[in-house]
Protein backbone atom coordinates (compact mmCIF):
# COMPACT_ATOMS: atom_id res chain seq x y z
CA UNK A 1 0.00 0.00 0.00
CA UNK A 2 2.85 2.35 0.76
CA UNK A 3 4.32 1.77 -2.77
CA UNK A 4 1.38 2.51 -4.49
CA UNK A 5 0.73 5.82 -2.21
CA UNK A 6 4.15 7.12 -3.26
CA UNK A 7 3.42 5.99 -6.74
CA UNK A 8 0.65 7.89 -6.84
CA UNK A 9 2.81 10.81 -5.39
CA UNK A 10 5.76 10.59 -8.03
CA UNK A 11 2.79 10.78 -10.76
CA UNK A 12 1.13 13.99 -9.19
CA UNK A 13 4.33 15.53 -9.04
CA UNK A 14 5.45 14.79 -12.79
CA UNK A 15 2.38 16.15 -13.97
CA UNK A 16 2.12 19.24 -12.07
CA UNK A 17 5.88 19.83 -13.38
CA UNK A 18 4.79 19.26 -16.97
CA UNK A 19 1.79 21.70 -16.69
CA UNK A 20 3.24 24.53 -14.89
CA UNK A 21 6.59 24.14 -15.05
CA UNK A 22 7.60 23.11 -18.62
CA UNK A 23 11.36 23.93 -19.36
CA UNK A 24 14.24 22.55 -17.99
CA UNK A 25 18.56 22.92 -18.52
CA UNK A 26 18.59 20.17 -21.11
CA UNK A 27 15.75 20.73 -23.87
CA UNK A 28 16.60 23.28 -26.66
CA UNK A 29 13.11 23.97 -27.16
CA UNK A 30 10.01 23.36 -25.27
CA UNK A 31 6.34 24.08 -25.51
CA UNK A 32 4.21 25.74 -22.52
CA UNK A 33 0.77 25.14 -22.81
CA UNK A 34 -1.38 26.96 -20.09
CA UNK A 35 -4.88 26.65 -21.16
CA UNK A 36 -7.36 28.93 -19.38
CA UNK A 37 -10.16 28.27 -21.87
CA UNK A 38 -10.55 26.12 -24.64
CA UNK A 39 -10.65 28.88 -26.73
CA UNK A 40 -7.13 29.71 -26.11
CA UNK A 41 -4.30 28.52 -28.54
CA UNK A 42 -0.89 27.15 -27.42
CA UNK A 43 2.24 29.47 -26.89
CA UNK A 44 5.64 28.45 -28.01
CA UNK A 45 8.29 30.44 -26.48
CA UNK A 46 11.64 29.46 -26.52
CA UNK A 47 13.94 29.01 -23.65
CA UNK A 48 16.26 31.64 -24.68
CA UNK A 49 13.39 34.18 -25.02
CA UNK A 50 12.20 33.01 -21.78
CA UNK A 51 15.65 33.39 -20.05
CA UNK A 52 15.81 36.78 -21.73
CA UNK A 53 12.67 37.78 -19.75
CA UNK A 54 13.70 36.07 -16.45
CA UNK A 55 16.86 39.09 -16.98
CA UNK A 56 14.74 41.65 -17.92
CA UNK A 57 12.74 41.18 -14.83
CA UNK A 58 15.64 41.09 -12.41
CA UNK A 59 16.87 44.31 -13.98
CA UNK A 60 13.53 45.59 -13.44
CA UNK A 61 13.76 44.91 -9.80
CA UNK A 62 17.15 46.06 -8.97
CA UNK A 63 16.12 49.62 -10.93
CA UNK A 64 13.48 49.94 -8.44
CA UNK A 65 15.35 48.90 -5.62
CA UNK A 66 17.64 51.63 -6.84
CA UNK A 67 14.99 54.16 -7.09
CA UNK A 68 13.63 53.65 -3.67
CA UNK A 69 16.73 53.93 -2.20
CA UNK A 70 17.41 57.18 -4.18
CA UNK A 71 13.89 58.62 -2.74
CA UNK A 72 14.73 57.55 0.85
CA UNK A 73 18.27 59.77 0.38
CA UNK A 74 16.41 62.70 -1.37
CA UNK A 75 14.36 62.89 1.70
CA UNK A 76 16.79 62.62 4.01
CA UNK A 77 18.98 65.45 2.52
CA UNK A 78 15.81 67.61 2.09
CA UNK A 79 14.79 66.72 6.12
CA UNK A 80 18.60 67.60 6.86
CA UNK A 81 18.66 70.52 4.71
CA UNK A 82 15.85 72.45 6.90
CA UNK A 83 18.02 72.43 9.49
CA UNK A 84 20.82 73.42 7.78
CA UNK A 85 19.82 76.43 5.26
CA UNK A 86 17.50 79.19 4.74
CA UNK A 87 14.43 78.63 2.69
CA UNK A 88 13.19 81.83 1.03
CA UNK A 89 10.29 82.71 -1.19
CA UNK A 90 9.55 85.69 -3.30
CA UNK A 91 5.97 86.42 -3.59
CA UNK A 92 5.07 89.41 -6.12
CA UNK A 93 1.17 90.73 -5.98
CA UNK A 94 -0.53 93.17 -7.96
CA UNK A 95 -3.92 94.61 -8.15
CA UNK A 96 -5.60 97.50 -10.69
CA UNK A 97 -8.88 98.88 -9.83
CA UNK A 98 -11.37 100.67 -11.68
CA UNK A 99 -14.40 102.27 -10.03
CA UNK A 100 -16.90 104.98 -10.84
CA UNK A 101 -20.13 105.95 -8.22
CA UNK A 102 -22.72 108.43 -8.10
CA UNK A 103 -24.62 109.68 -4.94
CA UNK A 104 -27.16 112.11 -3.75
CA UNK A 105 -26.98 116.10 -3.12
CA UNK A 106 -26.37 115.06 0.41
CA UNK A 107 -23.23 112.96 -0.12
CA UNK A 108 -22.27 115.73 -2.62
CA UNK A 109 -22.91 118.64 0.02
CA UNK A 110 -21.07 116.75 2.76
CA UNK A 111 -18.41 114.91 1.05
CA UNK A 112 -18.40 115.99 -2.54
CA UNK A 113 -18.31 114.60 -5.75
CA UNK A 114 -18.37 110.57 -6.12
CA UNK A 115 -14.44 109.55 -7.90
CA UNK A 116 -14.69 107.82 -10.69
CA UNK A 117 -10.91 106.28 -12.09
CA UNK A 118 -8.16 103.80 -11.83
CA UNK A 119 -5.24 102.89 -9.47
CA UNK A 120 -2.91 100.21 -8.68
CA UNK A 121 -4.54 99.17 -4.95
CA UNK A 122 -1.39 96.58 -4.29
CA UNK A 123 2.13 96.44 -5.46
CA UNK A 124 3.44 94.44 -3.07
CA UNK A 125 6.59 92.38 -2.83
CA UNK A 126 7.42 89.70 0.07
CA UNK A 127 10.78 87.88 0.82
CA UNK A 128 9.60 85.42 3.40
CA UNK A 129 11.22 82.41 4.24
CA UNK A 130 12.21 79.86 7.08
CA UNK A 131 15.99 78.17 8.35
CA UNK A 132 16.91 75.44 10.30
CA UNK A 133 12.82 74.73 10.58
CA UNK A 134 12.97 76.69 13.46
CA UNK A 135 13.06 80.03 12.35
CA UNK A 136 10.91 82.58 10.41
CA UNK A 137 11.44 85.79 8.99
CA UNK A 138 9.31 87.89 6.31
CA UNK A 139 10.37 91.22 4.71
CA UNK A 140 7.32 92.87 2.54
CA UNK A 141 7.15 96.52 0.15
CA UNK A 142 4.09 97.97 -0.77
CA UNK A 143 4.47 100.32 -3.70
CA UNK A 144 0.62 100.42 -4.20
CA UNK A 145 -0.74 104.46 -3.85
CA UNK A 146 1.10 107.92 -3.79
CA UNK A 147 3.59 106.37 -1.31
CA UNK A 148 5.28 102.94 -0.71
CA UNK A 149 5.40 100.92 2.87
CA UNK A 150 6.57 98.38 4.51
CA UNK A 151 4.72 95.35 5.96
CA UNK A 152 5.10 92.59 8.10
CA UNK A 153 8.88 93.25 8.90
CA UNK A 154 9.32 90.38 11.42
CA UNK A 155 11.60 87.50 12.59
CA UNK A 156 10.66 84.61 15.29
CA UNK A 157 10.69 81.04 16.10
CA UNK A 158 8.59 78.03 15.78
CA UNK A 159 8.80 74.29 16.47
CA UNK A 160 10.20 74.94 19.79
CA UNK A 161 10.22 72.38 22.34
CA UNK A 162 7.80 73.80 24.71
CA UNK A 163 5.50 73.84 21.15
CA UNK A 164 4.96 77.52 21.93
CA UNK A 165 6.12 80.08 18.63
CA UNK A 166 7.39 83.72 19.45
CA UNK A 167 7.22 86.44 16.67
CA UNK A 168 8.50 89.79 17.29
CA UNK A 169 8.92 93.04 14.75
CA UNK A 170 5.67 94.67 12.31
CA UNK A 171 3.06 92.50 11.86
CA UNK A 172 -0.73 92.33 12.67
CA UNK A 173 -2.24 91.63 15.87
CA UNK A 174 -4.11 88.96 16.79
CA UNK A 175 -7.30 90.39 15.75
CA UNK A 176 -10.25 89.96 13.79
CA UNK A 177 -10.47 87.28 11.43
CA UNK A 178 -11.06 89.31 8.28
CA UNK A 179 -7.90 91.14 9.24
CA UNK A 180 -5.69 87.97 9.38
CA UNK A 181 -7.06 86.86 5.75
CA UNK A 182 -4.51 88.14 3.23
CA UNK A 183 -6.37 90.97 1.18
CA UNK A 184 -5.40 88.65 -2.29
CA UNK A 185 -8.13 85.81 -1.24
CA UNK A 186 -11.03 88.07 0.26
CA UNK A 187 -14.46 87.31 -1.41
CA UNK A 188 -14.86 90.78 -1.93
CA UNK A 189 -12.36 93.55 -2.95
CA UNK A 190 -12.63 95.28 0.63
CA UNK A 191 -12.82 94.58 3.74
CA UNK A 192 -15.69 95.78 6.10
CA UNK A 193 -15.84 99.12 8.48
CA UNK A 194 -14.88 96.70 11.14
CA UNK A 195 -11.81 96.13 9.14
CA UNK A 196 -11.50 100.51 8.75
CA UNK A 197 -11.33 100.66 12.51
CA UNK A 198 -8.11 99.14 12.70
CA UNK A 199 -6.44 102.71 12.82
CA UNK A 200 -7.73 102.47 16.80
CA UNK A 201 -7.64 98.56 17.11
CA UNK A 202 -5.62 95.87 15.27
CA UNK A 203 -3.43 96.30 11.78
CA UNK A 204 0.33 96.14 11.56
CA UNK A 205 2.10 97.75 14.25
CA UNK A 206 5.51 97.05 15.98
CA UNK A 207 5.48 94.25 18.80
CA UNK A 208 6.33 90.27 20.76
CA UNK A 209 3.65 87.47 20.16
CA UNK A 210 3.37 84.05 21.46
CA UNK A 211 1.02 81.97 19.74
CA UNK A 212 0.76 78.07 18.65
CA UNK A 213 0.17 78.80 14.81
CA UNK A 214 2.67 76.16 13.46
CA UNK A 215 1.32 73.17 15.18
CA UNK A 216 -2.80 74.35 15.94
CA UNK A 217 -5.21 71.99 15.02
CA UNK A 218 -9.35 72.81 16.56
CA UNK A 219 -7.82 75.08 18.74
CA UNK A 220 -5.86 78.12 18.39
CA UNK A 221 -4.11 81.17 20.11
CA UNK A 222 -2.28 84.10 20.55
CA UNK A 223 -1.38 87.05 22.52
CA UNK A 224 0.97 89.66 21.96
CA UNK A 225 1.80 92.78 23.55
CA UNK A 226 2.10 96.53 20.96
CA UNK A 227 2.69 99.84 20.68
CA UNK A 228 -0.81 101.49 20.26
CA UNK A 229 0.41 104.87 18.99
CA UNK A 230 1.42 104.59 15.89
CA UNK A 231 0.41 103.97 12.20
CA UNK A 232 0.40 100.89 10.41
CA UNK A 233 3.09 102.48 8.14
CA UNK A 234 5.48 103.70 10.59
CA UNK A 235 7.98 101.25 11.88
CA UNK A 236 9.22 103.92 14.58
CA UNK A 237 6.93 104.81 17.60
CA UNK A 238 8.73 106.98 20.74
CA UNK A 239 7.53 109.03 23.45
CA UNK A 240 7.44 109.56 26.65
CA UNK A 241 4.13 108.35 27.90
CA UNK A 242 3.10 104.19 28.36
CA UNK A 243 1.22 103.53 24.81
CA UNK A 244 0.93 100.04 24.97
CA UNK A 245 -1.58 97.56 24.06
CA UNK A 246 -2.40 93.97 25.29
CA UNK A 247 -4.03 92.18 22.55
CA UNK A 248 -5.44 88.05 22.39
CA UNK A 249 -7.54 86.07 20.05
CA UNK A 250 -8.70 82.22 20.71
CA UNK A 251 -10.19 80.24 18.22
CA UNK A 252 -11.84 76.83 18.17
CA UNK A 253 -13.25 74.17 15.87
CA UNK A 254 -16.75 72.52 17.33
CA UNK A 255 -16.48 70.10 14.37
CA UNK A 256 -14.08 69.62 11.14
CA UNK A 257 -14.47 67.42 8.44
CA UNK A 258 -11.97 67.31 5.51
CA UNK A 259 -13.96 65.48 2.57
CA UNK A 260 -12.00 62.81 -0.27
CA UNK A 261 -12.11 66.35 -2.80
CA UNK A 262 -9.80 68.03 -0.85
CA UNK A 263 -12.81 70.33 0.48
CA UNK A 264 -13.77 70.98 4.48
CA UNK A 265 -17.03 71.40 6.19
CA UNK A 266 -16.11 72.63 9.74
CA UNK A 267 -17.94 75.38 12.11
CA UNK A 268 -15.40 77.96 13.49
CA UNK A 269 -15.78 79.67 16.52
CA UNK A 270 -13.65 82.71 18.16
CA UNK A 271 -13.13 85.48 19.75
CA UNK A 272 -10.04 88.63 21.11
CA UNK A 273 -10.10 91.14 23.44
CA UNK A 274 -7.84 94.47 23.68
CA UNK A 275 -6.65 96.82 26.08
CA UNK A 276 -5.09 99.80 24.76
CA UNK A 277 -3.44 103.12 26.19
CA UNK A 278 -2.35 105.79 24.20
CA UNK A 279 -0.29 109.20 23.96
CA UNK A 280 -2.05 112.50 22.82
CA UNK A 281 1.51 113.12 21.56
CA UNK A 282 0.68 110.79 18.88
CA UNK A 283 -3.10 111.49 18.45
CA UNK A 284 -2.31 112.61 14.64
CA UNK A 285 -1.67 108.71 14.12
CA UNK A 286 -4.92 107.77 15.70
CA UNK A 287 -8.18 108.43 13.53
CA UNK A 288 -11.52 106.83 12.07
CA UNK A 289 -12.08 107.09 8.61
CA UNK A 290 -14.72 104.58 6.95
CA UNK A 291 -15.03 104.24 2.95
CA UNK A 292 -18.15 103.09 1.42
CA UNK A 293 -16.58 99.11 0.52
CA UNK A 294 -14.19 100.84 -2.12
CA UNK A 295 -10.81 102.20 -1.65
CA UNK A 296 -11.03 104.79 -4.38
CA UNK A 297 -13.66 107.05 -2.66
CA UNK A 298 -13.54 109.53 -0.13
CA UNK A 299 -14.79 108.81 3.08
CA UNK A 300 -18.40 108.89 4.11
CA UNK A 301 -16.93 108.43 8.25
CA UNK A 302 -14.55 110.71 9.48
CA UNK A 303 -13.35 111.90 12.52
CA UNK A 304 -10.17 113.83 12.35
CA UNK A 305 -7.25 112.63 15.00
CA UNK A 306 -8.52 111.47 18.50
CA UNK A 307 -6.64 113.91 20.62
CA UNK A 308 -8.28 113.01 23.77
CA UNK A 309 -8.37 109.64 23.57
CA UNK A 310 -6.48 108.11 26.48
CA UNK A 311 -7.89 104.25 26.59
CA UNK A 312 -9.60 101.67 25.35
CA UNK A 313 -10.61 98.29 25.41
CA UNK A 314 -12.50 96.08 23.14
CA UNK A 315 -13.68 92.59 22.58
CA UNK A 316 -15.02 90.74 19.36
CA UNK A 317 -16.49 87.64 18.31
CA UNK A 318 -16.30 85.71 15.10
CA UNK A 319 -18.15 82.40 13.75
CA UNK A 320 -17.67 81.08 10.36
CA UNK A 321 -19.71 77.79 8.50
CA UNK A 322 -18.43 76.65 6.07
CA UNK A 323 -19.33 73.53 4.26
CA UNK A 324 -17.85 72.31 0.42
CA UNK A 325 -18.01 75.43 -1.75
CA UNK A 326 -20.46 77.18 0.99
CA UNK A 327 -19.60 79.34 3.52
CA UNK A 328 -21.18 82.08 5.93
CA UNK A 329 -19.33 84.27 8.24
CA UNK A 330 -20.15 87.09 10.73
CA UNK A 331 -18.06 88.91 13.20
CA UNK A 332 -19.17 91.60 15.85
CA UNK A 333 -16.60 94.18 17.76
CA UNK A 334 -17.18 96.52 20.55
CA UNK A 335 -14.96 99.13 21.45
CA UNK A 336 -15.20 101.42 24.65
CA UNK A 337 -13.17 104.49 24.69
CA UNK A 338 -11.88 106.70 27.41
CA UNK A 339 -11.77 110.35 25.57
CA UNK A 340 -11.88 113.67 26.99
CA UNK A 341 -13.57 114.80 24.38
CA UNK A 342 -16.35 113.13 24.43
CA UNK A 343 -19.85 112.90 26.65
CA UNK A 344 -19.32 112.03 29.93
CA UNK A 345 -15.56 111.58 28.98
CA UNK A 346 -16.61 108.31 27.32
CA UNK A 347 -17.87 106.93 24.01
CA UNK A 348 -19.26 103.50 22.94
CA UNK A 349 -18.30 103.06 18.67
CA UNK A 350 -19.27 99.33 17.60
CA UNK A 351 -18.92 97.44 13.79
CA UNK A 352 -19.45 94.05 12.12
CA UNK A 353 -20.51 92.63 9.28
CA UNK A 354 -22.29 89.41 7.91
CA UNK A 355 -20.78 87.65 4.83
CA UNK A 356 -22.10 84.45 2.64
CA UNK A 357 -20.18 83.29 -0.53
CA UNK A 358 -20.61 80.19 -3.02
CA UNK A 359 -18.52 78.42 -5.38
CA UNK A 360 -20.52 78.05 -8.87
CA UNK A 361 -17.83 75.68 -9.98
CA UNK A 362 -17.69 73.50 -6.88
CA UNK A 363 -14.15 74.25 -5.37
CA UNK A 364 -13.26 75.53 -1.76
CA UNK A 365 -11.38 77.46 0.54
CA UNK A 366 -8.85 76.03 2.97
CA UNK A 367 -8.77 76.65 6.30
CA UNK A 368 -5.91 77.45 8.09
CA UNK A 369 -6.10 76.01 11.50
CA UNK A 370 -3.10 78.49 11.90
CA UNK A 371 -4.56 81.98 12.96
CA UNK A 372 -8.07 80.79 12.01
CA UNK A 373 -9.19 82.03 8.87
CA UNK A 374 -9.69 81.56 5.60
CA UNK A 375 -7.56 80.89 2.45
CA UNK A 376 -7.76 81.03 -1.44
CA UNK A 377 -9.16 79.53 -3.99
CA UNK A 378 -7.77 76.51 -6.65
CA UNK A 379 -9.73 76.16 -9.73
CA UNK A 380 -10.14 72.52 -10.76
CA UNK A 381 -10.32 73.64 -14.14
CA UNK A 382 -8.08 76.55 -15.11
CA UNK A 383 -8.98 78.79 -17.75
CA UNK A 384 -5.19 79.95 -17.97
CA UNK A 385 -3.43 76.91 -17.87
CA UNK A 386 0.83 76.79 -17.78
CA UNK A 387 2.56 73.68 -18.04
CA UNK A 388 5.73 72.56 -19.61
CA UNK A 389 4.37 72.83 -23.27
CA UNK A 390 3.02 76.34 -22.85
CA UNK A 391 0.37 78.43 -21.89
CA UNK A 392 -3.51 77.33 -23.02
CA UNK A 393 -6.50 79.17 -22.96
CA UNK A 394 -9.93 78.24 -22.56
CA UNK A 395 -9.17 74.71 -21.46
CA UNK A 396 -11.40 74.51 -18.49
CA UNK A 397 -14.32 77.64 -16.96
CA UNK A 398 -12.02 78.87 -14.25
CA UNK A 399 -13.53 78.55 -10.70
CA UNK A 400 -16.74 81.05 -10.42
CA UNK A 401 -17.54 82.45 -7.19
CA UNK A 402 -20.49 84.26 -6.15
CA UNK A 403 -20.47 86.67 -2.89
CA UNK A 404 -22.60 89.06 -0.34
CA UNK A 405 -21.74 91.10 2.46
CA UNK A 406 -23.68 93.45 4.72
CA UNK A 407 -21.68 95.45 7.05
CA UNK A 408 -22.09 98.38 9.76
CA UNK A 409 -20.79 100.60 12.08
CA UNK A 410 -21.98 102.94 14.97
CA UNK A 411 -19.72 106.07 15.28
CA UNK A 412 -22.58 108.20 16.89
CA UNK A 413 -20.95 108.94 20.39
CA UNK A 414 -17.99 110.79 18.64
CA UNK A 415 -19.70 113.45 17.40
CA UNK A 416 -19.73 116.99 18.26
CA UNK A 417 -23.10 118.61 20.15
CA UNK A 418 -25.58 119.93 17.52
CA UNK A 419 -25.10 123.09 19.55
CA UNK A 420 -22.33 124.93 21.96
CA UNK A 421 -21.90 123.11 24.22
CA UNK A 422 -19.28 123.98 27.17
CA UNK A 423 -19.29 119.97 28.19
CA UNK A 424 -17.57 118.12 25.70
CA UNK A 425 -16.12 118.81 22.48
CA UNK A 426 -16.44 115.46 20.13
CA UNK A 427 -15.39 115.17 16.99
CA UNK A 428 -17.09 117.02 14.10
CA UNK A 429 -20.19 116.40 12.25
CA UNK A 430 -19.07 113.08 9.88
CA UNK A 431 -19.95 110.46 12.42
CA UNK A 432 -23.16 108.64 12.93
CA UNK A 433 -24.44 105.03 11.69
CA UNK A 434 -23.45 103.54 8.26
CA UNK A 435 -24.53 100.58 6.59
CA UNK A 436 -22.60 98.88 3.30
CA UNK A 437 -24.24 96.49 0.96
CA UNK A 438 -21.78 94.82 -1.38
CA UNK A 439 -22.29 92.22 -4.37
CA UNK A 440 -19.35 90.36 -5.81
CA UNK A 441 -18.66 87.99 -8.57
CA UNK A 442 -14.83 86.65 -9.01
CA UNK A 443 -13.49 84.43 -12.12
CA UNK A 444 -10.93 82.81 -10.95
CA UNK A 445 -8.48 82.22 -14.20
CA UNK A 446 -5.74 79.52 -12.31
CA UNK A 447 -5.06 80.06 -8.86
CA UNK A 448 -2.48 82.99 -9.36
CA UNK A 449 -4.84 85.45 -11.53
CA UNK A 450 -8.34 86.74 -10.95
CA UNK A 451 -10.83 89.55 -11.55
CA UNK A 452 -13.38 90.50 -9.39
CA UNK A 453 -17.04 92.65 -10.08
CA UNK A 454 -18.11 94.85 -6.74
CA UNK A 455 -20.88 96.62 -6.19
CA UNK A 456 -22.01 98.55 -3.41
CA UNK A 457 -24.54 100.57 -2.20
CA UNK A 458 -23.68 102.52 1.11
CA UNK A 459 -25.51 105.06 3.22
CA UNK A 460 -24.64 107.24 6.71
CA UNK A 461 -27.26 108.42 8.87
CA UNK A 462 -24.97 111.75 10.88
CA UNK A 463 -25.26 112.66 14.07
CA UNK A 464 -24.48 115.28 15.95
CA UNK A 465 -23.27 118.76 14.46
CA UNK A 466 -24.75 120.49 11.43
CA UNK A 467 -25.17 117.42 9.86
CA UNK A 468 -27.15 115.92 12.28
CA UNK A 469 -30.37 113.77 10.75
CA UNK A 470 -28.77 113.74 7.20
CA UNK A 471 -28.27 110.74 5.07
CA UNK A 472 -26.07 110.72 2.45
CA UNK A 473 -26.18 107.48 0.21
CA UNK A 474 -24.17 106.27 -2.75
CA UNK A 475 -23.85 103.62 -5.41
CA UNK A 476 -20.17 102.64 -6.11
CA UNK A 477 -19.09 99.92 -9.23
CA UNK A 478 -15.57 98.44 -8.98
CA UNK A 479 -13.54 95.71 -11.20
CA UNK A 480 -9.93 95.01 -10.32
CA UNK A 481 -7.68 92.77 -11.73
CA UNK A 482 -5.19 90.81 -10.01
CA UNK A 483 -2.42 88.57 -10.12
CA UNK A 484 0.00 86.97 -7.17
CA UNK A 485 2.30 84.52 -7.18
Amino acid sequence: MKGIRSLRVCLFLMAWTLIFCPFSEGNTCAQESVIENQSEETLTVSVQEWRQMQDDLKSIQQQLAKDKEKAEKDAQEKEEKKFSSANTRLSIRFMLDGSTATGNDTYKDIIGDPVSGSQFRQVRLTWKGNMYDMIEYSLGVDFGGSDYALKDVYGGFYNLPCGVGFRFGHFKEPWSMEQLMSSSTTPLMERSALDGLKSIVGGRNNGVMLHNWHNADRFSWAVGVFTSSMGEKSLRCTTDSAHLALTARLTFLPFYEKWCDGRESYWHIGGGYTYRRYDDSMASSTAISLKPDCSMQNSMISTGALTGLEALSAFQIETIFARGSFAVEFEQAFYYLDDINCKDEEAFIQAGYVQVSYILTGEGRKYHHGGGYRGSVTPNCPFVNICRDGMYLGSGPGAWEIAYRCGWSDTGELASPAGNSAEFTGYGSKTGFMLANTFGVNWYLNKNTRMMFNYSLAKTEYEGGEYEGKTAWTNVFMTRFQVSF
